[in-house]
């Protein structure tokens, strides 16, 4: 399972690599650096959410480390779904209406889960809640990187390899 956050490291790489690329070819200002190392670092505490599962249990370290990766994933899907509502304000040719409020539902309805899930286990330390967070971000988070395919549709990739004076170039 380890390789799923390479998976998922290479997915927010694309996607904030395209935003960014994006925004600057319309002359909007990029998303701010800081948040893209705080989700890589949030990818490594995925990593040891994952690997400390074993078929005896889980490590010492497997609830904090998914609590950051969870936390953060969820600051992430509303900060970026709030820049592209205001990219998307700035040049409508950006994203489109229906990829918008995609991405808006599944960021309203993963912080609803949130505080509903806060709100009900306070006081109570219930593993219920905890499950229906883990499970509903989980879901929720995959589907709000999937909602990019809407505007990537039409983007095939490749690679391909030219041979220029003897060494081979990955573009």
């Amino acid at each position: 399972m380890g390789i799923a956050s390479a998976v998922l490291v290479l997915i927010f790489n694309t996607i904030y690599r395209w935003i960014n690329t994006r925004a600057e070819g319309v002359g909007y200002p990029t998303m701010n650096r800081g948040i893209y190392y705080i989700i890589m670092a949030s990818m490594v505490a995925y990593c040891v959410a994952i690997e400390t599962i074993d078929g005896e249990g889980e490590g010492p370290l497997h609830t904090p480390s998914a609590l950051i990766f969870f936390i953060v994933w969820e600051i992430a899907i509303v900060y970026i779904t709030f820049y592209l509502y205001e990219l998307s304000e700035w040049d409508s040719s950006i994203i489109s209406a229906r990829s918008m409020r995609l991405k808006s539902l599944l960021a309203i309805y993963v912080s609803l889960v949130w505080i509903y899930c806060l709100y009900g286990n306070y006081g109570k330390n219930s593993l219920d809640y905890t499950v229906i967070v883990e499970w509903n971000a989980v879901f929720v988070n995959l589907l709000w990187c999937l909602s990019f395919s809407l505007e990537w549709k039409e983007i095939k990739l490749s690679l391909v390899c030219e041979n220029k004076g003897g060494a081979i170039l990955m573009q």
